[in-house]
């Protein structure tokens, strides 16, 4: 092994610090946003690696694969360089001194079944998995290998007490489990302006949860009529009335492709593409690898209807030589597309986890005196803002090809 020269006190935040020699099977991190948590777990699991005499395989996971490649995959390598950690990573893996890191996602839970030989797992955005999921990766950390096996989950207490997370860990004592809490004030990395960044919202649930790190209900949210399912995809799509996408651009704000069906008015979404920094082409190359499935009427795009904002022709234009077929939308309809989904039932596939955090979060305004008024707030709403534009599109009766 290399010479390391490596302080992990100077790298690291008090709070953290002690959590460096927790042995416990379950370190659970409960915190608000621009903690360090993710920070911290990176940094345990290369300390496991330099200091204990096994070789490790971890298994590092968001519930969706995707999710890695711009989040643990990104942390673990920042930390590599930095220390001159020699490397190597291919796809979804890191290999360094003997150690194995997996980066998998649960959107194919029959490859993270058939992973032997497991030392620790790191669960990141835990809110985003299911009891179950947890249930069947706790299974997955087994053996003797010569030291503690340990399974962390870092999250933002999202979902108030009704998540599984509190119910499992908080509602009632669960043994070998340590509970921490933190917040960006315990951040000394923490960049000058993100107090005023996580606080800029009359939204108290936001403040909460975000700000403080604690567990709350969501207050005057817009949707209560949705569920998040373990949906079969093959099977919706063969009794769907009509399915079709919803797509909203951005570039730092995400781009996203929402596909949508519908059952005897009921919404069902069952499949999401949510990418930053990718230009038009990119994002176009994701929809036709992400969005079709096999033995099915969409086993490829060209008669799907894709309901795209309307305010860049060129991306448009770029979607058409693609052969993609894109519809024409009236964005400026907020509130009666808003009200189109409320007044249905919508589905949300378990996959999709970014439109079960947005769905679950987006809330009314209140204005200068506390009072709520009728105007959702303006974030963390993209894949709600696809949604609309297709299935409030899709409703009107007579619709135009660009």
């Amino acid at each position: 092994m290399p010479e390391l020269n490596i302080n992990f006190n100077e790298t690291n935040n008090d709070c953290f610090k002690p959590l460096f020699k927790n042995q416990d099977r379950y370190l659970v991190l409960k915190g608000g946003s621009g903690s360090g948590k993710s920070h911290f777990v990176a940094q345990k699991i290369i300390y496991r690696c330099l200091t204990e005499v096994i070789k490790h395989k971890f298994l590092i996971l968001r519930k969706v694969s995707s999710g890695n490649k711009i989040s643990t995959f990104q942390v673990i390598k920042v930390y590599l360089d930095k220390w001159d950690i020699p490397y190597e990573s291919v796809q979804n893996e890191i290999r360094f001194l003997g150690h194995l890191l997996l980066f998998k996602g649960l959107d194919d839970d029959k490859k993270i079944k058939s992973i032997e030989g497991v030392t620790g797992i790191w669960m990141e955005e835990a809110a985003e998995f299911t009891v179950q999921d947890f249930n069947q990766l706790d299974l997955r950390l087994r053996g003797e290998f010569g030291t503690y096996k340990q399974l962390i989950l870092s999250f933002n207490p999202e979902g108030g007490k009704n998540s599984w997370i509190y119910k499992n860990f908080y509602e009632r004592e669960h043994r070998e489990t340590f509970l921490h809490q933190s917040t960006w004030r315990d951040n000394k990395f923490i960049d000058e302006g993100y107090e005023n960044r996580v606080t800029d919202t009359l939204d108290e649930t936001h403040i909460a949860i975000y700000d403080k790190g604690e567990w709350a209900e969501m207050a005057h949210a817009v949707f209560k009529n949705y569920k998040v399912l373990d949906l079969d995809v093959p099977d919706i799509l063969m009794r769907a009335d009509r399915f079709y996408c919803g797509v909203d651009f951005g570039f730092v704000d995400p781009c996203t492709c929402m596909l949508i069906a519908e059952i005897d008015q009921e919404i069902y979404i069952l499949k999401e593409v949510y990418v930053t920094h990718v230009v038009t082409r990119e994002f176009i190359d994701i929809i036709k690898t992400d969005v079709p499935v096999p033995g099915t009427a969409i086993a490829e795009l060209s008669q799907m209807r894709f309901y795209c904002e309307n305010a860049e022709a060129d991306r448009l234009r770029e979607m058409q030589l693609a052969r993609l077929r894109v519809m024409k939308i009236d964005k400026s309809r907020i509130k009666k597309g808003l009200d189109l989904l409320k007044s249905r039932m919508i589905y949300i596939n378990a996959t999709c986890v970014w439109a079960a955090k947005e769905f679950s979060s987006y809330s009314y305004q209140k204005d200068s005196q506390g009072t709520v008024i009728d105007i959702p707030n303006d974030r963390d709403n993209h894949t709600i803002d696809a949604t609309r534009y297709a299935v409030f599109s899709n409703s009107r009766s007579t619709m135009q090809l660009f």
